[in-house]
Parts: C-alpha cells; sequence; structure tokens
C-alpha cells in the first residue's frame, strides 16, 4: 500500500507536526458513563483554552492492535502501517525495517525527533523507527522521582522537548511525544507544577507531595479513579503545552495507544482509541474532516473502526502531491 501512495508530504508547507502519544488512552474514556463525567469538565476546559488560542479540533476513533498494555505493538503499528499485533510480528517488523513515519518526514525536510522517557535502557531495536533525535530517560536530564513505572511526569517531559527543540527550531518539525502518566498501576501520580519556569531539571518535585492511590499490580478492581484522574492531568498539562509552546500553523495529533487492563474498561470489547486533531489552520483539518472526524474531543463511534495501521497511509495520501505509477 506505501509504495502506491504519495509520500512528499508537500501539502503541509514544511509545517512542523506533533504527534502525542498518550499512554492507555482508549475508548472507554468516551462511553463509559463514569468516565465520561470524571472527564467531562477537563474536556470542557481543553478546548476553552486552545479555542481561545485560535484551535480547532476534530476527532475520531481508530482500533489498536493491542489491548490494556503491550503499547510497543501498536507504536510500530502506527510508524509503518503494518498491523503488529504480536511479538513475532514485531521482532520480524524490526529486523526488516521498513519505511516508517518519521523517515518519510526526514525524507520531506524535517527534523525528526522521538521523546520516549518510558524506555529506560538501550533499544536497538528502536533504530527502525529512524527518528535523527531520541529522547530516552537518560537524556532528559531530570533529578525529580518516578512515580510508579513513569520515570518523569509528562509535564517535565513536553517542557523539557520544548526548551531543547522548540524555541529554535532550525527546520520544520516532526515530533513524537510518548507520554507515561498515564500508564499502568497510576499508583503515584505527580501534581502539575502552575509555574512552567520552575520545572528546570525537575528536582522541585522533590519537594512536592505525589498523588497516592492503594493500588498494587496486577490488580486493577479499584483503579477507575487513578486511571481517570491520569488522564485529567495529561489533557491540562497538554492543554498549557499546545496553547503556549506550539507555533501558528502547526498540526497536533493525540492518539491513544490502546485501552487499559479490562477492569478499568468494565470489559469492553472494543480495541477503540481516540484521535483528536488540532490546529489554528482550518486547511489542515479539512482532510481529516472528509475522512469522518468530527468537531470537538468527543467522538461516539460504536462499533468497529479503521485499524491503527490505515493511519500513515493516510496522512501521506492526504498532505502529498505526487503520484505513484
Amino acid at each position: 500500500r506505501l509504495e502506491k501512495t504519495p509520500h512528499d508530504l508537500a501539502k503541509l508547507d514544511h509545517r512542523s507536526v506533533h504527534l502525542i502519544l498518550v499512554e492507555s488512552y482508549g475508548q472507554t474514556v468516551l462511553e463509559r458513563p463514569f468516565y465520561v463525567q470524571e472527564l467531562a469538565a477537563t474536556f470542557d476546559r481543553f478546548e476553552r483554552t486552545l479555542g481561545a488560542r485560535g484551535f480547532q479540533i476534530v476527532s475520531s476513533v481508530l482500533d489498536s492492535p493491542t489491548y490494556g498494555g503491550r503499547s510497543w505493538l501498536a507504536h510500530a503499528t502506527l510508524a509503518t502501517g503494518v498491523n503488529t499485533g504480536n511479538d513475532l510480528d514485531y521482532e520480524i517488523l524490526s529486523a526488516k525495517k521498513p519505511r516508517t513515519l518519521a523517515s518519510f518526514f526526514r525524507d520531506a525536510g524535517y527534523l525528526t525527533v522521538l521523546a520516549q522517557p518510558g524506555t529506560t535502557r538501550p533499544w536497538p531495536n528502536g533504530d527502525y523507527l529512524g527518528f535523527e533525535r531520541k529522547y530516552y530517560a537518560w537524556n532528559f536530564d531530570y533529578a525529580g522521582p518516578s512515580y510508579a513505572w513513569a520515570t518523569m511526569p509528562d509535564q517535565y517531559v513536553l517542557d523539557f522537548i520544548r526548551r531543547r527543540e522548540l524555541e529554535h527550531p532550525a527546520r520544520p518539525l516532526f515530533a513524537q511525544y510518548v507520554l507515561v502518566t498515564s500508564h499502568a498501576p497510576w499508583s503515584d501520580q505527580p501534581e502539575i507544577v502552575p509555574d512552567w519556569s520552575k520545572l528546570e531539571n525537575g528536582a522541585i518535585f522533590r519537594q512536592m507531595p505525589s498523588v497516592h492511590y492503594p493500588i498494587t499490580w496486577p490488580k486493577f478492581a479499584n483503579a477507575s479513579e487513578a486511571y481517570a484522574r491520569s488522564l485529567r492531568y495529561d489533557f491540562d498539562v497538554l492543554a498549557h503545552f499546545i496553547a503556549h509552546a506550539i507555533a501558528d500553523g502547526s498540526l497536533v495529533i493525540i492518539l491513544g495507544d490502546h485501552q487499559p487492563v479490562s477492569d478499568i474498561t468494565d470489559g469492553a470489547t472494543s480495541h477503540g482509541v481516540p484521535v483528536h486533531v488540532l490546529s489554528r489552520d482550518p486547511a489542515l483539518l479539512a482532510p481529516f474532516i472528509a475522512r469522518g472526524y468530527t468537531p470537538g474531543l468527543r467522538v461516539h463511534r460504536p462499533g468497529s473502526h479503521p485499524g491503527l495501521d490505515t493511519f500513515l497511509s493516510s496522512l501521506l495520501a492526504d498532505f502529498s502531491t505526487n503520484v505513484k505509477q
């Protein structure tokens, strides 16, 4: 499919693209009444804050190849357009090294950046992704505490990349952020630092109490409130980051990687994950609207959905001009 797909990305006109993956952000948030209620004020605030800055938002749902974990399968599927449903698929993909989302952007003249704070040891398999600059846990100069599985708060991750890569870009940027605060078990979570200028190396988090929930891996029967709180945190942090750090004309894509564990979804069978696309330029949203995306964060899409493996080919086709014979 990719061999036949235009891929010069010329219709982006060298506008930067920010792809933000929110760990365990699944369709259950949009459908299960408890989460709809818990996230309502946060979603309203997000839309209001960014709407005041001139951003428009459209949303849809895609089906992830994984459920409740194994995020790397979803990330590989998104990167390559190859449905990667198990670890054997993943190992073959890593060995074959097909073209990836980052490589298409690199060939179009973009600086490609990966921010992945959940990676805590050398990861040779990750080289196939094709990012020019990679930030793993040890690259963030972080001096604060960890929070359960999360090595550092998402607020710090976003602000570090802002300082390091966004303030004085030499080229248009394709940046992929893999956020970790919403990763299970959600037992320990950070507070937001109101004054972002005080984040520095993250040592300030040692002076702040964390939010603790009595959750013991792998028992998540009492984790619903903790899960909802982690997403409230992420969307409040993202609202500030997008409003203050994203340049005019950029394209922002916020995407869940898989549903949380079945204890959180009440056993829902859907593999759906929300995808939100934001920009101040309506022309960048038009192709998504043509594919059925609807205004705002909230979207109701029962049943099956296009797979996460369709995202790459759709993006290339919608924003490229060269025609493959």
